[in-house]
């Protein structure tokens, strides 16, 4: 995570977790998020799932694909 700080030289030490939050590491940033909801028990989905997420579904739920959607759709929006 020391090259996000791209050279500059500063007067304190990050902790190593930390690093990942400097304004410049937006990459490392989004994984320390992720890992984080990871290790609460959280996942990140898309707000659109793939046709494959939808046939998926349906095929579990015994619905069609239509109703799959619509049951995504409230779950996501229960959250929001």
């Amino acid at each position: 995570m020391r090259g996000c700080l791209r050279g500059r030289s500063y007067p304190w030490r990050f902790p190593a977790k930390l690093d990942a939050l400097y304004i410049g590491c937006h990459s490392a940033l989004k994984t320390l998020v992720v890992e984080t909801m990871g290790g609460q028990g959280l996942v990140t989905v898309p707000i659109k799932p793939t046709t494959a997420m939808l046939t998926a579904g349906a095929r579990s739920g015994h619905v069609s694909v239509e109703t799959a959607w619509k049951i995504y759709q409230a779950m996501i929006n229960e959250e929001s």
